[in-house]
């Protein structure tokens, strides 16, 4: 027995390194989604050079507001297969962004016709916008190789997360079990002591721990391969990291904000004391509509904070 458990112990040793591997690439591919979405919100806002313009200032601001959505929905879009709070269905996690105002009706049913291939069609919807603005004359055309970069490598950091190989480890467990089957009968037959208690202590000591080590190895290695979605492993914040990019990308695409000359406009002060009201600019506060979302859904952080139109376009 003893030269036989080599071969289990050299394989589980492999494995779990392997697992630990994957488990980290997993993480630096979320973290690279992230930081693409980032990326490509930084280059879109700083091309768009009209957005106090009174002409078509506000036609960019609601360009803008589109990004927000789609960039939004498409790190939520990421993680559709893996998190199992997203559901397994294309129309459930379609009606969850929809739900959210990340997507109006004509979008979900376009989006629906796709599939299983959501994600890359909401991907290239950027490319298309932006390509669409440059004929307008909205962005600037030298930043077009940097942004169909960054929305290629975001494309890419996604389908590598999609695609994680699976380790085939029937082998190892097979002959992990034959090596704790030959440990519980022979440490108790060769640790055997011939005295006259009836009870055999340190045999029945010594098999529970070889068989603990070899067995809580192999419940690590497990838990590790469901990756770090599993809530009862050591899982990843996901909803930490939706929330962080839609904050960014919010505040990004509103930091060359002004009021537009078109808001404001000058009102009569009534007269006082026989003096003449003078007249004076007054800028119209918008109204910001209340959230489609209740307090309790708010609070609910397994999906990312929406935002309505106004706030992005004002």
């Amino acid at each position: 027995m003893d030269d036989f458990k080599f071969l289990p112990t050299f394989f589980i040793t492999y494995m779990i390194g392997q697992d630990v591997a994957r488990w980290i690439k997993w993480l630096d591919m979320m973290l690279t989604i992230q930081g693409r979405v980032h990326d490509t919100t930084l280059v879109v806002a700083s091309s768009y050079r009209k957005l106090n313009d009174p002409g078509v200032g506000k036609q960019q601001r609601q360009m803008l507001f589109k990004w927000y959505r789609y960039l939004n929905a498409i790190h939520y879009l990421a993680y559709f297969g893996l998190d199992p709070r997203m559901g397994s269905e294309p129309e459930h996690v379609v009606q969850n962004l929809q739900t959210l105002g990340l997507l109006v009706d004509s979008e979900c049913e376009q989006l629906l016709l796709a599939k299983l291939k959501i994600r890359d069609t909401l991907v290239s919807w950027l490319g298309i916008m932006w390509h669409d603005d440059l004929e307008r004359g909205w962005v600037q055309s030298t930043d077009t190789k940097v942004v169909m970069e960054k929305i290629c490598g975001l494309r890419g950091a996604m389908a590598s997360l999609q695609d994680m190989s699976q380790l085939v480890r029937v082998m190892m467990v097979v002959v992990t079990n034959v090596l704790l089957a030959l440990a519980l009968v022979g440490y108790p037959t060769k640790m055997y002591e011939d005295t006259d208690q009836c009870f055999q202590f340190w045999p029945l000591v010594a098999s529970y721990l070889y068989y603990a080590c070899y067995r809580g190895m192999l419940h690590v290695m497990f838990l590790l391969d469901k990756g770090p979605f599993y809530g009862k492993g050591d899982c990843v914040n996901v909803d930490a990291l939706l929330v962080s990019s839609e904050r960014f990308t919010f505040h990004v695409f509103r930091t060359s904000f002004k009021t537009l000359p078109s808001d404001v406009k000058c009102v009569q002060e009534p007269e006082v004391s026989g003096v003449k009201g003078v007249q004076k600019p007054d800028v119209q506060e918008p109204d910001v509509p209340e959230p489609a979302w209740t307090p309790d859904e708010r609070s609910d952080a397994s999906r990312p904070q929406g935002r309505d139109r106004q706030s992005l376009e004002i």
